[in-house]
């Protein structure tokens, strides 16, 4: 229909909407210009709705913790990528689809970009729903510049296994994978897992960091070392010995899982009992779920993913107490933390297992787990 469309993005994490919008808008035009948005653009307007978020609320902590995209949701401060690394995934992808002859990528430090150059040679510009406003608005200020507005060329989004819309938030939060698959969905086991799987989780899912039980304190202070040269927003506990220490070294867990067993021996009765200070636990968000050892339920999977989501929410500490054995939640855990969260657990006499929370170790557990299905 035309010689040129335009879009425009930030595709942060490139995933199967992407891929479909940018599709559809080469079925539409010979050529595409596609404008990438900048990094001083992309922080800038993140920066702006973040003070705007933050207009009347009293939890400064809330904001330490909490993003809001450019799509207005909300999202762990997880890194997005540089222009850099963006630009290179777009290239990539346009090369598999044999498209790279036909598009213009253009570096863009606002809305506009191009669309508003009176010598461009853009005829229409490629929209979804949720961008209908950015079009108009661009439209608005062509007609205040003389030039006539721009056919709006709507294209429907693509939705995930839960058809809710895929996108660079969920990513980030650690609910999907690219391709708009659901993490929790591959968590469905009837009773104990495998024994076959559970042998293999036995195996460090992390990089351990040795130190027996009576040196632990030792360990700890070694991941707080490693801990400084990381890139992380989240770190979750598993464990009683694990949380206590962490607590004891000043290491703050957003997220902590305890069933007050260590060695399947009861040690603790209370939640203060392994540091957590008693006049600051009407502030931590506090749930139960029943977990029987060797078995991954349906309660725990629950109690992790609405801690987790309430910790987006709010940036408020979480703790979930496990009735039974809380060995098996580390997997749950994994699956569902957002990107780069750190996850924390105890490997019985051998030290302490970090896991750092990335893209592509969801996929090697989901795998894992699929195997055994």
């Amino acid at each position: 229909m035309y010689k040129t469309i335009a879009l425009a993005g930030t595709f942060d994490r490139l995933h199967k909407g992407h891929r479909f919008f940018i599709r559809q808008a080469f079925y539409q035009s010979r050529n595409v210009l596609i404008g990438l948005a900048s990094d001083e653009y992309v922080q800038g307007k993140l920066k702006t709705q973040m003070s705007h978020l933050a207009c009347g609320r009293a939890n400064i902590n809330l904001f330490d913790k909490l993003r809001v995209d450019t799509d207005g949701s909300r999202s762990i401060k997880t890194q997005t990528f540089s222009f850099k690394e963006r630009k290179r995934e777009l290239e990539n992808f346009l090369r598999e689809e044999k498209l790279l002859d036909r598009v213009e990528i253009v570096k863009i430090d606002d809305m506009y970009g191009p669309a508003i150059d009176v010598n461009s040679r853009i005829e229409a510009l490629a929209i979804t729903p949720e961008t209908s406003r950015g079009g108009k608005e661009v439209n608005r200020r062509r007609r205040r510049l003389g030039l006539d507005a721009l056919p709006l060329i709507t294209i429907s989004l693509v939705l995930s296994e839960d058809t809710k819309r895929i996108s660079s938030t969920r990513i980030r939060n650690g609910e999907i994978d690219r391709m708009g698959r659901i993490y929790r969905k591959v968590l469905t086991f009837n009773g104990k897992i495998p024994e076959a799987l559970r042998m293999e989780l036995k195996e460090p899912q992390g990089r351990l960091i040795n130190g027996d039980l009576k040196n632990l304190q030792e360990a700890i202070h070694k991941v707080k070392g490693l801990m400084k040269s990381m890139f992380y927003e989240m770190v979750i506990t598993v464990g009683d010995e694990v949380t206590s220490q962490c607590n004891k070294a000043k290491i703050e867990a957003d997220l902590a899982i305890v069933d007050y067993h260590i060695n399947r021996k009861r040690k603790f009765r209370f939640i203060h009992e392994l540091g957590f200070e008693k006049d600051n636990l009407n502030r931590i968000n506090i749930l139960s779920a029943r977990n029987p050892a060797g078995c991954i339920t349906t309660s725990s999977i629950k109690a992790v993913n609405n801690s987790i989501k309430s910790f987006i929410e709010t940036g408020n500490r979480q703790i979930i107490t496990i009735v039974g054995e809380e060995d098996l939640v580390a997997v749950p855990a994994i699956l569902l933390a957002p990107l780069d969260a750190i996850v924390l657990y105890g490997q019985p006499g051998k030290g302490i297992i970090v896991v750092q929370v990335t893209e592509e170790k969801k996929k090697e557990m989901k795998l894992l787990i699929e195997k055994y299905k």
